[in-house]
Protein backbone atom coordinates (compact mmCIF):
# COMPACT_ATOMS: atom_id res chain seq x y z
CA UNK A 1 0.00 0.00 0.00
CA UNK A 2 1.32 3.42 -0.95
CA UNK A 3 0.72 5.88 1.90
CA UNK A 4 1.31 9.62 1.83
CA UNK A 5 3.59 11.34 4.33
CA UNK A 6 0.52 12.90 5.94
CA UNK A 7 -1.12 9.49 6.34
CA UNK A 8 1.99 8.02 7.93
CA UNK A 9 2.32 11.05 10.25
CA UNK A 10 -1.34 10.82 11.19
CA UNK A 11 -1.14 7.09 11.90
CA UNK A 12 1.97 7.66 14.01
CA UNK A 13 0.16 10.32 16.05
CA UNK A 14 -2.84 8.05 16.60
CA UNK A 15 -0.50 5.18 17.50
CA UNK A 16 1.09 7.40 20.16
CA UNK A 17 -2.39 8.08 21.53
CA UNK A 18 -3.01 4.33 21.65
CA UNK A 19 0.33 3.76 23.39
CA UNK A 20 -0.44 6.49 25.91
CA UNK A 21 -3.76 4.82 26.55
CA UNK A 22 -2.10 1.46 27.15
CA UNK A 23 0.55 3.10 29.33
CA UNK A 24 -2.01 4.77 31.55
CA UNK A 25 -4.02 1.57 31.77
CA UNK A 26 -7.18 3.37 30.74
CA UNK A 27 -7.60 4.51 34.33
CA UNK A 28 -9.11 7.95 33.74
CA UNK A 29 -12.48 8.95 35.13
CA UNK A 30 -15.40 7.88 32.96
CA UNK A 31 -16.91 10.62 30.85
CA UNK A 32 -19.81 8.69 29.31
CA UNK A 33 -22.88 10.49 28.06
CA UNK A 34 -24.96 7.55 29.26
CA UNK A 35 -23.45 5.36 31.98
CA UNK A 36 -22.60 1.96 30.58
CA UNK A 37 -20.93 -0.78 32.56
CA UNK A 38 -17.49 -1.70 31.26
CA UNK A 39 -17.31 -5.11 29.64
CA UNK A 40 -14.42 -7.38 30.52
CA UNK A 41 -14.09 -8.59 26.92
CA UNK A 42 -15.40 -6.71 23.91
CA UNK A 43 -18.69 -8.27 22.83
CA UNK A 44 -18.33 -7.31 19.17
CA UNK A 45 -15.22 -9.43 18.60
CA UNK A 46 -12.51 -8.44 16.13
CA UNK A 47 -13.20 -5.51 13.84
CA UNK A 48 -14.22 -6.09 10.27
CA UNK A 49 -11.61 -5.93 7.54
CA UNK A 50 -10.45 -2.43 6.61
CA UNK A 51 -11.86 -2.75 3.12
CA UNK A 52 -15.31 -3.45 4.62
CA UNK A 53 -15.02 -0.22 6.62
CA UNK A 54 -14.40 1.66 3.37
CA UNK A 55 -17.37 -0.01 1.69
CA UNK A 56 -19.65 0.95 4.60
CA UNK A 57 -18.71 4.63 4.16
CA UNK A 58 -21.30 5.25 1.44
CA UNK A 59 -20.81 7.88 -1.25
CA UNK A 60 -23.60 10.23 -0.09
CA UNK A 61 -22.11 10.33 3.43
CA UNK A 62 -18.60 10.88 2.07
CA UNK A 63 -19.80 13.72 -0.14
CA UNK A 64 -21.54 15.31 2.85
CA UNK A 65 -18.36 14.97 4.91
CA UNK A 66 -15.89 16.20 2.31
CA UNK A 67 -18.17 18.50 0.28
CA UNK A 68 -16.43 17.43 -2.93
CA UNK A 69 -15.43 14.39 -4.98
CA UNK A 70 -13.35 11.80 -3.17
CA UNK A 71 -10.25 9.90 -4.17
CA UNK A 72 -9.78 6.16 -3.87
CA UNK A 73 -9.41 5.17 -0.21
CA UNK A 74 -6.32 4.11 1.65
CA UNK A 75 -6.97 1.41 4.24
CA UNK A 76 -5.24 -1.05 6.48
CA UNK A 77 -4.39 -1.97 10.05
CA UNK A 78 -4.00 0.70 12.72
CA UNK A 79 -0.41 0.66 13.99
CA UNK A 80 -0.13 -0.56 17.58
CA UNK A 81 -3.68 -1.92 17.91
CA UNK A 82 -6.05 -4.52 16.54
CA UNK A 83 -8.06 -1.84 14.73
CA UNK A 84 -8.46 -1.05 11.07
CA UNK A 85 -8.79 2.27 9.25
CA UNK A 86 -10.15 3.72 6.03
CA UNK A 87 -8.98 7.13 4.80
CA UNK A 88 -10.50 9.25 2.00
CA UNK A 89 -9.28 12.59 0.67
CA UNK A 90 -10.76 15.06 -1.75
CA UNK A 91 -9.21 14.37 -5.14
CA UNK A 92 -6.19 16.68 -5.43
CA UNK A 93 -6.42 18.02 -1.85
CA UNK A 94 -4.94 15.74 0.83
CA UNK A 95 -5.60 18.40 3.49
CA UNK A 96 -9.35 17.79 3.13
CA UNK A 97 -9.93 14.25 4.38
CA UNK A 98 -11.91 11.89 6.54
CA UNK A 99 -10.62 8.82 8.34
CA UNK A 100 -12.58 6.12 10.11
CA UNK A 101 -10.98 3.78 12.61
CA UNK A 102 -12.80 0.74 13.93
CA UNK A 103 -11.49 -1.24 16.88
CA UNK A 104 -12.69 -3.66 19.52
CA UNK A 105 -12.36 -2.20 23.02
CA UNK A 106 -14.13 -2.13 26.34
CA UNK A 107 -16.00 0.88 27.72
CA UNK A 108 -13.22 1.90 30.12
CA UNK A 109 -10.61 2.03 27.35
CA UNK A 110 -13.05 3.93 25.12
CA UNK A 111 -13.62 6.54 27.85
CA UNK A 112 -9.86 6.99 28.28
CA UNK A 113 -9.36 7.36 24.54
CA UNK A 114 -12.06 10.04 24.43
CA UNK A 115 -10.30 11.98 27.19
CA UNK A 116 -6.88 11.66 25.55
CA UNK A 117 -8.20 12.89 22.21
CA UNK A 118 -10.15 15.67 23.90
CA UNK A 119 -13.57 14.51 22.72
CA UNK A 120 -15.46 15.10 25.96
CA UNK A 121 -18.72 16.65 24.74
CA UNK A 122 -21.42 13.94 24.96
CA UNK A 123 -23.14 13.14 21.66
CA UNK A 124 -26.63 11.63 21.75
CA UNK A 125 -28.03 9.18 19.22
CA UNK A 126 -24.81 7.37 18.34
CA UNK A 127 -24.29 3.91 19.83
CA UNK A 128 -24.35 3.38 23.60
CA UNK A 129 -21.82 6.13 24.26
CA UNK A 130 -20.38 8.85 22.04
CA UNK A 131 -18.40 12.08 22.24
CA UNK A 132 -17.56 14.87 19.85
CA UNK A 133 -14.96 17.60 19.63
CA UNK A 134 -14.63 20.53 17.29
CA UNK A 135 -11.58 20.26 15.06
CA UNK A 136 -9.73 17.30 13.70
CA UNK A 137 -7.22 15.39 15.81
CA UNK A 138 -4.71 16.84 13.32
CA UNK A 139 -5.27 20.22 14.98
CA UNK A 140 -7.01 21.72 11.95
CA UNK A 141 -10.66 22.70 11.39
CA UNK A 142 -13.04 19.77 11.23
CA UNK A 143 -14.83 17.41 13.59
CA UNK A 144 -13.93 14.29 15.55
CA UNK A 145 -16.53 11.78 16.75
CA UNK A 146 -15.82 8.77 18.97
CA UNK A 147 -18.66 6.27 19.32
CA UNK A 148 -18.93 2.97 21.16
CA UNK A 149 -21.47 0.17 21.15
CA UNK A 150 -21.10 -3.23 22.78
CA UNK A 151 -17.33 -3.54 22.44
CA UNK A 152 -16.88 -1.81 19.09
CA UNK A 153 -15.40 1.68 18.91
CA UNK A 154 -15.56 3.93 15.86
CA UNK A 155 -13.53 7.11 15.49
CA UNK A 156 -14.35 9.52 12.68
CA UNK A 157 -11.83 12.27 12.08
CA UNK A 158 -12.89 14.88 9.53
CA UNK A 159 -10.39 17.56 8.48
CA UNK A 160 -11.73 20.41 6.35
CA UNK A 161 -12.88 23.99 6.49
CA UNK A 162 -16.58 24.73 6.62
CA UNK A 163 -19.65 25.16 8.75
CA UNK A 164 -19.06 23.46 12.12
CA UNK A 165 -22.64 22.17 12.43
CA UNK A 166 -22.43 20.57 8.97
CA UNK A 167 -19.07 18.96 9.73
CA UNK A 168 -20.34 17.64 13.08
CA UNK A 169 -23.48 16.22 11.42
CA UNK A 170 -21.42 14.55 8.68
CA UNK A 171 -19.01 12.94 11.17
CA UNK A 172 -21.94 11.79 13.34
CA UNK A 173 -23.74 10.27 10.33
CA UNK A 174 -20.62 8.28 9.38
CA UNK A 175 -20.23 6.98 12.95
CA UNK A 176 -23.90 5.90 13.05
CA UNK A 177 -23.54 4.13 9.70
CA UNK A 178 -20.38 2.26 10.67
CA UNK A 179 -21.76 1.11 14.02
CA UNK A 180 -24.94 -0.08 12.28
CA UNK A 181 -23.17 -1.87 9.43
CA UNK A 182 -20.27 -3.45 11.27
Amino acid sequence: MNMSFKSVTRLAALALVALALVGCGGGGAAVTATPVAATATPVGGAPTAAQDVCLAMSEPLLLAALADGVSEPEYGDVAGSDGVYCYFTVAGDADTNVEAQVESMDQERFNSLAQIIGATTPLAGVGRSAFIRENSVEGVPGSTVLAWDEGLAVTIDLARDGDQAEMDAAAKALAIKLLADL
